[in-house]
């Protein structure tokens, strides 16, 4: 019988956060912010009614903030729901996974628009070609 011997590196034991990767990261994000907040001022200061993107300085559309507003309901649901199935009616146990939500937010949004509107011009230059008899 061998007996394995456990691996003394000092990342064998780090959390994924805790590698020096994943911390450059998060100091050049942080960096990142606290130099738009000197160049555009504080946000949470700010009393104006529009939204706008931090790093690019892009006002959001009336389609972004309804699409903030409703991740935030679908936040609420999903927590009330969470909290009626594991801790009031039991029907769920507490480790059951979460479904995960794909929300957009503007440039992922617009991203995805475009991506749509592609698939849509491809598929009708596709269905052209195919009713002329060209495949």
């Amino acid at each position: 019988m061998s007996v394995t011997r456990c691996n003394n590196d000092s990342h064998a034991f780090l959390h994924h956060d805790q590698r020096s990767s994943v911390q450059g990261n998060f100091v050049k994000q942080v960096s990142a912010l606290v130099a738009s907040f000197e160049e555009l001022g504080n946000p949470f200061t700010d009393d104006t009614d529009q939204l706008v993107v931090l790093d690019t300085k892009v006002i959001g559309s009336n389609a972004n903030v309804q699409a903030l507003y409703s991740a935030d309901k679908i936040g609420s649901d999903q927590y009330n729901l969470f909290v009626k199935e594991r801790f009031v009616d039991h029907t769920k146990n507490v480790i059951h996974p979460i479904p995960q939500n794909k929300l957009f937010f503007f440039s992922r949004l617009l991203n995805a628009v475009k991506l749509i509107q592609t698939v849509k011009l491809l598929l009708h230059v596709m269905t052209a070609i195919c009713f002329r008899g060209y495949l």
